[in-house]
């Protein structure tokens, strides 16, 4: 074996060079490590980025239906007015009101209207009371109604009558809605007893009300 250092022919199997004393074999050079492959990914890759689409733009006649709903006014629901109840015109009365004198009370029962007896009872110290009901009318005609019903219930058993009127619609009404008239025979005055009627008209709180005091011996 020729030493490559110093060119002296050596045995085979001699290792070293008896002239420059150095190795004769040459350490094995490295043999080159194979790639190591990537490991295989565990997880799934996240999915491409999808690109925004714009929207599309609205079509000219959705934009002119919209401007049109835009501009149209909404008309709100006209309030409900529930009719205001009025007495009817009523004829002129046939005798002078408010009455001055029993009599002229009496006359003018020619206009009283129909009515309803709502319920009466007897209080204590001989009274009555009577509700009737009947339809809204103009003062003097609650006056002769009144006095048609009073005339109709009088009696010597009670000395106080009491007639109370109330509208059709409202004859649970706890008082009197249309009238009243009570009826006193017996008031002392002076040394004498006399008979008095009392008479007001609507509920006697109105700014119209009227209030009637009439006596006869």
């Amino acid at each position: 074996m020729r030493c490559p250092f110093c060119g002296n022919v050596n045995q085979d199997t001699a290792t070293v060079c008896p002239r420059c004393g150095r190795l004769l074999i040459q350490p094995h050079s490295p043999r080159p490590q194979m790639p190591v492959p990537p490991m295989p990914q565990s997880f799934a890759p996240p999915p491409p980025r999808q690109q925004a689409v714009p929207p599309e733009a609205p079509s000219v006649a959705a934009r002119s239906a919209k401007r049109r709903l835009g501009t149209q006014r909404v008309e709100a629901p006209a309030p409900v007015r529930l009719p205001v109840q009025t007495p009817p015109v009523a004829p002129d009365p046939p005798a002078p009101f408010p009455p001055k004198t029993v009599g002229q009370l009496q006359a003018l029962a020619q206009g009283a209207l129909e009515y309803r007896v709502v319920d009466d009872t007897v209080a204590y110290g001989r009274k009555k009371v009577v509700r009737i009901a009947y339809a809204h009318c103009a003062q003097w005609q609650q006056v002769a109604t009144l006095y048609k019903a009073l005339r109709a219930y009088r009696s010597d058993a009670y000395d106080i009558l009491v007639i109370q009127g109330v509208h059709p619609q409202e004859d649970r009404a706890y008082t009197y809605t249309n009238g009243q008239i009570e009826y006193n025979r017996n008031v002392r005055l002076g040394s004498d007893l006399i008979s008095r009627y009392e008479i007001e008209t609507g509920t006697g709180f109105e700014s119209d009300a009227l209030r009637i005091v009439l006596t006869e011996k």
